[in-house]
C-alpha cells in the first residue's frame, strides 16, 4: 500500500435517517481539488480510493476538511474528516483508501485509510458523487454516472461518465496539471488508475469523455 500514512479513520454514517440534502454547487475556485476517483475494483466494491491534490502555490493545511459521499438524490451518505496536522505541499496528493484497496500508493503521497460503514463502500459504484468541504462550505466536488444514467447530484457542470467496467482497472481522473474548469465531464477522463501520481491526458487537452 505504501504512502506516508496519517492514520486510519472510520466514516460517520448517516444511517437510516438521511442527512440533510446537499444542494448542487456552481463554479468553485479552490487550491484543493478532487483529482482522481475509483469507486470499485478487481477486489469488489471496497476496492476504492479517492485522491485530493493541492493545486495552489502554497502549502495548504487541510486539517478538519471533510470528504462527503452523496446518494444520487444528494443526501449525504457518509462523512470522513481529515485528521489534524495534515498539510499538503504545492502539488502534493492525499489518497483515501478503503479497507479492500489492492493498489499501491507512491511514498511521496499522503495515505489515509478508512473503514466504510457500508458493504458497498464510500463511493457507491457506477453512479455517485463526492464533495470536499472546509469550515466555510464546499470547495470542490465530482459526480459521475453511467452512460445512459443520470444523477441528480451534479456537483459541477455535467456529471462525468463513469468507468466502462465497474470492477475493472479504470479510474476517473483530471489531466496531469489537474485542470479545473468547473465541469466534471470536461475535467475527468477514464484512465488507468494511478493513486497518488499524476495521470490522465496531457495538460490542456480534453479527454475523450468531454463531448
Amino acid at each position: 500500500m505504501r504512502g506516508r500514512a496519517v492514520g486510519a479513520v472510520v466514516l460517520s454514517a448517516c444511517g437510516a435517517v438521511l442527512c440533510a440534502p446537499a444542494s448542487p454547487v456552481g463554479a468553485v475556485t479552490t487550491a484543493l481539488v478532487v483529482n482522481e476517483v475509483k469507486a470499485s475494483g478487481l477486489n469488489g466494491e471496497l476496492d476504492e480510493f479517492l485522491e485530493l491534490r493541492n493545486v495552489g502555490a502554497q502549502p495548504l493545511d487541510v486539517s478538519g476538511y471533510e470528504v462527503r459521499a452523496h446518494r444520487p438524490n444528494c443526501a449525504v451518505e457518509a462523512v470522513v474528516a481529515i485528521p489534524p496536522g495534515t498539510v499538503l505541499d504545492p502539488g502534493a496528493m492525499l489518497v483515501f483508501v478503503n479497507e479492500g484497496f489492492t493498489g499501491t500508493v507512491p511514498p511521496e503521497a499522503t495515505l489515509l485509510r478508512y473503514t466504510s460503514p457500508s458493504p458497498v463502500g464510500l463511493l457507491l459504484g457506477p453512479q455517485g458523487s463526492v464533495s470536499v468541504a472546509d469550515q466555510d462550505g464546499v470547495v470542490d466536488g465530482l459526480a459521475w454516472t453511467t452512460e445512459l444514467g443520470t444523477t441528480a447530484c451534479r456537483q459541477e457542470g455535467q456529471a462525468a461518465r463513469g468507468p466502462t467496467s465497474p470492477f475493472g482497472t479504470e479510474s476517473l481522473s483530471r489531466d496531469t496539471a489537474s485542470t479545473d474548469t468547473d465541469d466534471n465531464r470536461r475535467d475527468f477522463t477514464r484512465t488507468p488508475a494511478t493513486p497518488g501520481a499524476p495521470t490522465g491526458p496531457p495538460a490542456g487537452a480534453d479527454g475523450p469523455d468531454a463531448a
